[in-house]
């Protein structure tokens, strides 16, 4: 792939204006981005002369605290920021990193996500029921790291970028957006911290591919969502193996090391994988059914969108796009009486709709 010598190829004002589009979709109701498209194309035009003079725009950091799925720190830069690095990452960096990451590497890439994680895993499972009839004598490798983004060390992750970045104007800057954060590790928040954490762990997916990975025509036997990662075998011993050379490079060459939820257990018993349980089931077929824990933030969000709507917080139309997407992801899987019973919630709150006169 070509890299650009000067970040003026990047930061033009046609890819200023894409990267505005794209980073205000959806959240043009907020007060950082109307005021930034108050004076749009002065604000791209002075986003472009400040890297044509050379300089690098300050990169300020505020947080605030998500709880779902779980509890996490996201810091937040400004949308000038947001658009910065909506442009760096869509013109340079994803095509570039495109080209390294390995099949597997399923998260926050274009045509891939959560849906083709999953899949990957079913079609795992079930060529593994082709090659050995049932699930009995499998064993699976589930692996997690330790409070990973906060855990990536700056020196290491810049050594490894050193060798496939030339020296030049756009490696200064993507170093100077890594080291604007100086609380420790990527900020999650950060577009550009997603494709950098991605590569962080390519030499764990380089070594699970040559060395454990057992080849076929749509990958390995492996699947991996950022710091979530999958490695079925028939022998005990070859993940045992896997474990501790993942262990060894995590430890002497990352500064990274796995949380307690790292285990080694039966296939029979089921992967836990992207907040879903995954089962081979004698016959060959896959059942995907919904985490406990999932479960009770489906019903919290159904319950949360109820009583928003019956205070008048939100608008109908609001609800019924909350409740749609809480059934949507469950219809992914096998989640049988559960998902019943948010139906009859639904429908509760829908004949409430329907007595206000409201067409939904």
């Amino acid at each position: 792939m070509y890299i650009p010598e000067h970040l003026t190829e990047i930061f033009t004002f046609e890819n200023l204006l894409k990267a505005f589009r794209s980073s205000a979709s959806n959240h043009r109701h907020k007060e950082d981005v109307q005021e930034f498209l108050n004076h749009l194309y002065l604000n791209i035009r002075r986003i472009e002369k400040t890297f044509k003079k050379g300089e690098y725009p300050e990169i300020t950091y505020h947080s605030f605290v998500v709880k779902q799925p779980k509890l996490r720190v996201v810091w937040a830069t400004s949308f000038e920021i947001r658009v910065i690095q909506h442009c760096f990452c869509d013109v340079f960096l994803t095509p570039f990193f495109e080209q390294i990451y390995v099949p597997r590497n399923c998260a926050c890439r274009k045509e891939k996500g959560t849906d083709y994680a999953a899949n990957c895993l079913k079609a795992d499972l079930k060529y593994y029921y082709r090659e050995n009839g049932d699930s009995n004598s499998g064993y699976v490798l589930k692996a997690d790291i330790h409070h990973y983004f906060q855990s990536i060390d700056h020196d290491i992750l810049k050594r490894m970028l050193h060798p496939i970045l030339p020296d030049g104007e756009v490696k200064d800057f993507l170093f100077y957006i890594i080291d604007s954060f100086d609380k420790g590790g990527l900020p999650l928040g950060n577009q550009t911290s997603q494709l950098l954490a991605l590569y962080y762990l390519h030499p764990v997916d380089v070594l699970i591919q040559n060395k454990y990975g057992v080849m076929f025509d749509y990958g390995a036997l492996f699947s991996r969502y950022m710091d979530d990662l999958v490695l079925i075998a028939k022998d005990k011993q070859t993940l045992i193996d896997a474990y501790e050379d993942i262990n060894f490079i995590l430890g002497n060459a990352l500064n990274l090391c796995f949380n307690d939820k790292t285990s080694i257990h039966p296939l029979k018993n089921g992967i836990g994988f992207l907040g879903w349980n995954y089962y081979l089931l004698k016959t060959g077929r896959v059942l995907k059914k919904r985490k406990k824990d999932a479960k009770d933030r489906a019903k919290k969000k159904v319950k949360l969108a109820i009583y928003l709507y019956e205070e008048n917080i939100i608008d109908a139309r609001s609800y019924g796009n909350r409740i749609t997407s809480v059934l949507a992801t469950l219809k992914k899987g096998n989640a049988g009486a559960f998902e019943k019973s948010l139906i009859r919630m639904q429908d509760a709150c829908l004949d409430k709709l329907r007595k206000d006169n409201y067409d939904y």
